[in-house]
């Protein structure tokens, strides 16, 4: 029995270099692919990616990636765009793209460019080798900046029951790499666009990172180019379709059949259940027995049943008080008389100090050096001594 595959649609960026304004054509001819990889050079793909790769800024603060696939167009991805109602880019500064078309039933989508950049090469998805080196281009979390790249190798090609065809890869695929292209060393051999996602909340997978098919983007990819129009913003948000991998004796790869959360004899309450009931292993594991005054229920999860018997139990009758006692006032206390002070007094005992500290410090000053001092500096701290004890 094959497995539902569930994704987690992210956001990308794209970066754009040459000026060059787009002339109108009433038809486009096939996007370029590269069929013979013999003659590829990694270092000069890699330089050319990320030439063609240029980021898409929305509205509303998010962002994702693009990448040029024809002169004046932007591949991206579809809920890239979904819910915003302005889009804008970067080459050379910052100027507004337009929706040209996107697809109904895929994630894809295409923008209009008022300038054009280098352009990207698809190269064919069905030539991959299993551990081959790929790259994903864009910008993860941060939408500002050059576009970054991240390596990782070629896992394997699903093709599903409704036709579509991806890409699984470990290379790191983040919110923010959406719509930006996976390339090998020849060119684009995908458009990233997930990364799995699995229902169980208490398993964290790693290294699954998908990115639609080039084989299967590219016929779509020109079908909007050469019979789309400017379409208004916003366009409606849309849940992406569950894509059911095709049986294994059908396809190569084989896609495993693992039942990520099995049926299973889950032994619940006696009271709730007779002991035990037959549901999924996640369910078993997170449901409770729960009492609600005097009926019991089985409950999904601890929580929603200790909610329900909050809500049922009785109201808690509030304590009944004896009224404070009266307490009689503290009397007035009856002022300090404050003390008269003799300021003529004070002042006299402040002159007399002063005097006989100047005596002291001349009569000591003559024992050392035998005659009185040569300056008035002593004299003229006297007299300002003085003053200060007539201050008030």
């Amino acid at each position: 029995m094959g497995v539902i595959i569930t994704v987690v649609s992210l956001i990308i960026y794209i970066e754009s270099f040459t000026s060059k304004k787009v002339q109108e054509e009433t038809f486009q001819p096939p996007s370029p692919t590269i069929e013979d990889p013999q003659n590829c050079d990694e270092e000069e793909t890699l330089n050319k990616t990320k030439a063609c790769t240029v980021i898409i800024w929305r509205d509303d603060g998010g962002h994702g990636s693009g990448f040029s696939i024809h002169p004046g167009y932007v591949v991206t991805n579809r809920h890239v765009v979904e819910g915003a109602k302005k889009l804008s880019t970067w080459v050379n500064n910052e100027e507004g793209v337009t929706l040209w078309g996107y697809s109904e039933t895929e994630d894809l989508a295409v923008l209009k460019l008022n300038t054009e950049i280098s352009i990207c090469n698809w190269t064919n998805s069905s030539n991959d080798k299993l551990a081959k080196a790929v790259y994903a281009f864009g910008w993860p979390y941060v939408g500002e900046g050059e576009s970054s790249i991240t390596k990782g190798i070629y896992s394997r090609s699903i093709k599903s029951e409704e036709g579509a065809e991806f890409i699984q890869t470990d290379a790191a695929i983040n919110p923010g790499n959406s719509g930006g292209p996976l390339v090998d060393r020849c060119g684009v051999i995908g458009i990233n666009f997930a990364k799995l996602a699995w229902s169980d909340p208490e398993i964290f997978p790693e290294g699954f990172s998908f990115a639609i098919a080039s084989n299967y983007a590219k016929q779509i990819i020109d079908d909007l180019i050469n019979n789309g129009k400017q379409t208004q913003l916003p366009i409606p948000i849309k849940e992406l379709p569950e894509y059911t991998p095709i049986e294994p004796e059908q396809a190569n790869p084989v896609v495993p059949t693992i039942d990520l959360d099995p049926i299973v004899n889950c032994n619940i309450h006696v009271n709730c259940a007779g002991g035990t009931i037959k549901m999924r292993q996640s369910e078993c594991t997170n449901s409770v027995c729960c009492q609600i005054r005097d009926k019991w229920h089985l409950y999904s999860n601890r929580l929603k049943c200790a909610i329900d018997q909050f809500k049922s139990a009785p109201p808690i009758p509030l304590p009944t008080f004896s009224p404070l006692p009266t307490f009689t006032p503290y009397p007035t206390p009856t002022p300090f008389s404050q003390p008269t002070i003799d300021r003529q007094k004070l002042q006299q005992e402040c002159r007399d100090r002063e005097n006989k500290l100047y005596e002291d410090i001349l009569n000591e000053y003559r024992r050392i050096w035998g005659h009185d001092p040569t300056t008035d500096l002593l004299y003229r701290q006297y007299l300002l001594n003085l003053a200060n004890c007539d201050k008030p």
